[in-house]
């Protein structure tokens, strides 16, 4: 999501191969199809400025993540990341830098519509952060399927698609089933806000719903990651089935909602993995062990540092 150097020299060395082309093309069936030298002239001009535009068009998104990250990151913005979301307090003062830009580009390119309730900077910094942090560990992330999310006040009913009866008091979702839904992200408005609280558990809707879409990186939602490696995948297969078995007996710590199936036991340790490391390493090593690879973060060992860094007595000046 950042443009680094080496993303911006790939970006344009691709854009430019594509518009030389696209102009030399034009060029050479102009030179083949017109007979006359003024013909000829007018359509090689023709052709360069379309290549101009392609260059230009294929550069747009870069470029315009170049100017926000341009922009001086709002002070209100701020406020809200440092008050409420301790997983940005636990990080270093480069980590920090990085998570805010990417902060600062998601809510750029990412529309968040209110649908009746008020949507305020604290919202949509928690939005942006509930995204930011299950891919701080992944340096080129994209949410290719995320068109718009809508915040609603509370929890909500909804139809899903083939289905005849209503689900009732949602927390959130995500459109996957194609048509004029597919790429939208709903959240409840007051369970986003729990998820940042003081004492937020093993809960945060915004992390469960966001991990559904690093679910469907590979194409579908189906509890198995494509960011886990291919050596891990025995392992996690064996481990979802015999928690599943353990939460059907109710000899679980995991939130009930996780047994539902594969998909929704991924998007709950999701929650567990950044929201209790301690107590999800303590209580589930190998499952914590695997969602270290699958996010590629240590969120226990980052928690700990914060603790270490708040005992530290300050030095006299």
């Amino acid at each position: 999501m950042i443009p680094t150097p080496e993303r911006l020299r790939t970006n344009r060395r691709w854009s430019a191969a594509l518009a030389s082309g696209l102009a030399t093309a034009g060029g050479a069936v102009a030179w083949l199809a017109l007979p006359d030298w003024t013909g000829r002239l007018a359509a090689w001009a023709v052709c360069a400025a379309a290549g101009w535009g392609a260059y230009r068009f294929g550069t747009r998104v870069l470029r315009r993540r170049m100017k926000v990250l341009a922009r001086p990151f709002p002070a209100a913005w701020q406020e809200v990341l440092e008050a409420r979301v301790a997983y940005y307090a636990a990080l270093g003062d480069e980590e920090k830098d990085r998570f805010r830009r990417l902060v600062a580009v998601f809510l750029d390119e990412t529309p968040i519509t209110a649908a009746g309730c008020e949507v305020d900077d604290t919202c949509r910094v928690l939005v942006a952060a509930s995204a930011v942090i299950p891919i701080f560990g992944f340096p080129a992330w994209e949410y290719a399927t995320l068109r718009e999310v809508v915040v609603r006040g509370e929890q909500f009913d909804f139809r899903f698609p083939g289905r005849d009866e209503v689900t009732p008091d949602i927390l959130g979702l995500v459109g996957n089933t194609g048509g004029a839904f597919h790429g939208t992200m709903v959240l409840s408005r007051r369970d986003l806000l729990r998820g940042f609280a003081a004492r937020p558990g093993k809960h945060n809707v915004g992390i469960h719903e966001f991990a559904h879409l690093i679910d469907q990186a590979d194409g579908s939602i189906d509890g198995v990651p494509a960011s886990l490696p291919r050596e891990c995948l025995r392992p996690w297969l064996h481990l979802v089935r015999a928690e599943l078995q353990r939460g059907w007996e109710g000899w679980s710590d995991i939130p009930e909602y996780a047994f539902t199936d594969e998909e929704e036991f991924f998007a709950v340790a999701a929650e567990y993995f950044f929201q209790a490391p301690e107590e999800l390493a303590a209580n589930h090593l190998e499952l914590y062990e695997l969602l270290q690879r699958v996010f590629r973060q240590n969120t226990r060992a980052r928690l700990r540092g914060l603790v270490r860094r708040r005992k530290r007595p300050s030095r006299a000046s």
